[in-house]
Formats: structure tokens, sequence, C-alpha cells
């Protein structure tokens, strides 16, 4: 067997039950899924720190543009591991023969909030999604309603994910003032299931940038009048077209 264990996957570092892989050869073993932004390593057993992990020679960026192909050793050593850019969707390959490790980029992913803040309530199925934003690999965007009540963020809508996006300190509230706490940090409950407030029900706009660990708020959406253009008509009259975004 072969598993897949960080903070880029969906058990984290639970070395009790990392991610398994699909066998597909001898010695060739297979995951395809969301992949978080952070780090990963293989193994082949769980529940012992002092077993042999495979990871490359120094830590290596998982490209979201096609492919990575990179040689792994055995080390008990956790200081290198293979890091993720981009949360997405990826295939990632081990193979134990050649001591490769092949990653291929599928396609990006939203992030989801998930609360009694959101619309969605608690039912992950229909966790509200933050859409990539354009032209970036770390920021996630959403404008619509919260209501009072309290929410957190999770890479994939499933409660298999252990991890959240969440406040960094012990509150975060939301208002028609903003947020009184952009920092943000990414963990399990820990025993302290700690989550953005929101107090004002309202309109917002969110933004989660997952390299910087900020969640930023404005009160509101962001449309806005964004070019204006003039033609005349056959009597020579002025019209104006307005692009609202």
């Amino acid at each position: 067997k072969s598993y897949l264990i960080g903070g880029a996957m969906p058990h984290s570092w639970q070395i009790g039950f990392p991610s398994e892989m699909t066998k597909t050869g001898d010695n060739v073993f297979v995951y395809e899924g969301v992949l978080n932004y952070g780090g990963f390593q293989a193994l082949t057993q769980t529940g012992d720190w002092g077993a042999p992990f495979y990871v490359p020679t120094a830590t290596t960026e998982v490209s979201s543009d096609g492919t990575t192909t990179s040689a792994f050793i055995s080390n008990t050593d956790h200081t290198n591991m293979w890091q993720v850019q981009r949360i997405g969707k990826y295939r990632v390959t081990v193979n134990y023969n050649t001591n490769e490790m092949t990653s291929e980029f599928l396609e990006a992913t939203p992030v989801y909030m998930i609360g009694d803040a959101t619309s969605a309530g608690w039912d992950m199925a229909n966790a509200v999604a933050m859409q990539p934003v354009a032209g970036s690999n770390v920021e996630y965007n959403w404008t619509g309603n919260l209501k009072a009540g309290n929410f957190k963020i999770t890479p994939l809508n499933s409660w298999d994910w252990l991890d959240f996006y969440r406040p960094s300190g012990d509150a975060s509230h939301i208002s028609t003032s903003g947020i009184t706490d952009s920092a943000v940090v990414y963990r399990g409950n820990d025993g302290n299931d700690v989550q953005w407030t929101v107090d004002e029900a309202d309109e917002y706009t969110l933004t989660l940038n997952v390299e910087n660990s900020t969640l930023t708020v404005s009160y509101g959406s962001t449309t806005g009048i964004g070019s204006i253009a003039s033609d005349l008509d056959t009597q020579n009259s002025c019209k104006e077209y307005y692009n609202l975004q």
C-alpha cells in the first residue's frame, strides 16, 4: 500500500489515517483528487512517525501548469516535501520502481464556505463556493448575502476534509464596518473550533488569499461602472452604453 500525508491532503498530517492511493501496477500507486495549498509526502505504512517516508531531495513545487516529475528518497526527516501552490484537482503517481513522483494538474477548483451564516447552513453538500480569482493562483472571491452567524472555509465540500481555513485568533467579527482581524490559519479543530462571526446580516464581498493567509471583507458588492461608450443614433442624439461589472 501507499499513502500521501501533509497539509495538502484531506486528512492533513493524521498519521493514523493518511490518504490511501490506488494501486495501478507493480509498486505503482495513483491518487486523484483535490490538493490544498500546502505540502505532502509519501509513505507505505500508517501509525508510525519513525517509519521511512518518501520525500524529494529538496522541497519541490508541484506545477499547476502541466506535469511535475521528481525523484524521491527514503528518509525519516520530514523537512522536504512536494509543495502545492494552487488548490485544484491533481493526479499524483508514486512509482517505487523508479523512485519518482509525477503530478499532473487537472483543473482549478473552488474553496467552500460552510456554517449557519451561509445559505447552506451546515449542509456540506451545498456549501457555498468561493471561485478562483482570474489571474491569481492563490485568491478566492465571493459576493452575496450572509446571515448573522458563523462560518469557516474548506478546500473541498466534504466532511472527509479535516482541516479548515479559520480565524487565527480566538475570534474575528464581520460587519458592515469590515472584519476585525483578517489573519487566517489552516488547521483542524484542536478542541477549539474557531470560526468567523457575522454580526450583521447583509451583502458582503469576501476574498481569501491562501498564500498570505488573509480574509478581506468589504460591505456590499464590487459592482460598479466599468466603462462607458457612446454612439449616435440616426437623428444624431447621443446614446450612452454602460458596462456594469
